[in-house]
């Protein structure tokens, strides 16, 4: 694994391997504005008898949890084929040939914080700040950059997942495109250049003086733990699936990692959906209109004579604490939900990381349903 490191070790001399490592992923971008999929960065790399794999894992991060690096996502993770591999700013600061590509984002930010700075107040709605793709290209024609092809693409791309901590929003078509300024941008504007901007980037990202348990999950691990019980679930009752999916894709998204808010809240809510699908038989005894949840925890205890019904209990309290995230996340009136979910789940409160919370939902799932399948296992 990468090393967790401040701002100093972040930006540490790279070697010459992870040099062309980074200038592999480098190339296609300074092209046309778009970062590679794995299998192009691995198959280049490996003509050159490196290891692609080895040296992602390789490369610094930092933020307590592997939250920031060179590259997006950061840490060791299963990347596959067709993941993108993307260079955040740290990662082009450490790039040959990336300047420009570091001085438009860094200019552009500017121009976006001033005129988050200047939407006035209004004491019933949240203002919306957008600015449109002409008034960008204008600033930066006024600020002596020259426009090339690949100029706004890659400041397009950079913009969707820069800063880390106050992703703003990106809309429209290439030719005709808005920006959704996130408030959070103002905690930037006293960033200078580069070192000013990663400095920041860190602060926020700092480990905790007490830094929770780091978490190393294959994303495969829990679509898996929901076909192993359902495996076992048709076996011991000789029914249908338990899992009923909408879409192949419901299942995909279980196998992602996340790197914003929005998409942890889609990891979350495609699990949920799942949850809330299950094919549970109908269980004297049960509440009118229970959800899937009670009437599989129901069902479970009056159907395993030896199961231990503690331990069914709790798992399934996990699985709830996961649907009240989803629906605190949703729905403002369900926040005690989503703040006894995260408490429950062991997520810190308010979150200072995306990808690993969803990691921690990931571990907390798929503890959930082995429990689950080998207690439906023991009373088989």
């Amino acid at each position: 694994m990468g090393e967790l490191l401040d701002a100093s070790g972040l930006l540490r001399p790279l070697d010459e391997n992870e040099v062309s490592l980074l200038t592999t992923i480098h190339e296609p971008f300074l092209a046309n504005g778009k970062f590679p999929i794995f299998d192009f960065v691995d198959r280049e790399l490996f003509k050159k008898g490196m290891d692609a794999a080895t040296l992602l894992d390789g490369l610094p991060t930092t933020g307590g949890r592997a939250l920031y690096g060179l590259i997006r996502p950061a840490g060791g993770r299963y990347r596959g084929a067709e993941d993108t591999v993307s260079l955040t700013i740290a990662g082009l600061v450490q790039c040959p040939r990336a300047g420009d590509a570091v001085a438009v984002f860094l200019s552009v930010l500017h121009l976006l914080i001033d005129k988050e700075q200047r939407t006035r107040s209004d004491p019933y709605e949240v203002p919306r700040v957008e600015v449109p793709g002409d008034q960008v290209n204008q600033h930066l024609q006024e600020a002596g950059f020259d426009l090339f092809a690949w100029t706004i693409p890659q400041l397009r791309t950079l913009l969707q997942y820069e800063p880390p901590d106050a992703v703003s929003g990106i809309s429209g078509t290439p030719d005709e495109w808005t920006v959704t300024v996130s408030k959070d941008l103002r905690r930037y504007r006293s960033v200078t250049d580069k070192e000013s901007y990663l400095d920041r980037v860190l602060e926020h990202l700092a480990p905790s003086s007490q830094p929770a348990e780091r978490l190393y999950v294959s994303p495969f691990t829990l679509p898996n733990a929901m076909d192993f019980l359902d495996a076992v679930w048709q076996v011991r009752f000789k029914r249908e699936r338990l899992f009923r999916l909408g879409s192949a894709g419901a299942v995909a998204a279980l196998a992602f990692g996340c790197a914003t808010e929005d998409e942890f809240k889609s990891r979350v809510s495609a699990f949920a959906d799942a949850l809330a699908r299950m094919d549970v038989p109908e269980t004297t005894g049960a509440p009118p209109g229970a959800k899937s949840l009670v009437r599989l925890e129901l069902f479970l205890k009056t159907s395993l004579a030896s199961a231990d019904v503690d331990r069914l209990h709790e798992s399934i309290a996990t699985l709830k604490a996961i649907v009240g995230i989803r629906a605190g996340t949703q729905h403002a009136g369900a926040r005690k939900a989503l703040v006894e979910g995260y408490a429950l789940l062991g997520i810190p409160y308010p979150i200072s990381g995306w990808a690993t919370a969803w990691e921690i939902v990931q571990s907390r799932a798929v503890d959930a349903l082995e429990a689950i399948r080998e207690e439906v296992q023991r009373g088989s």
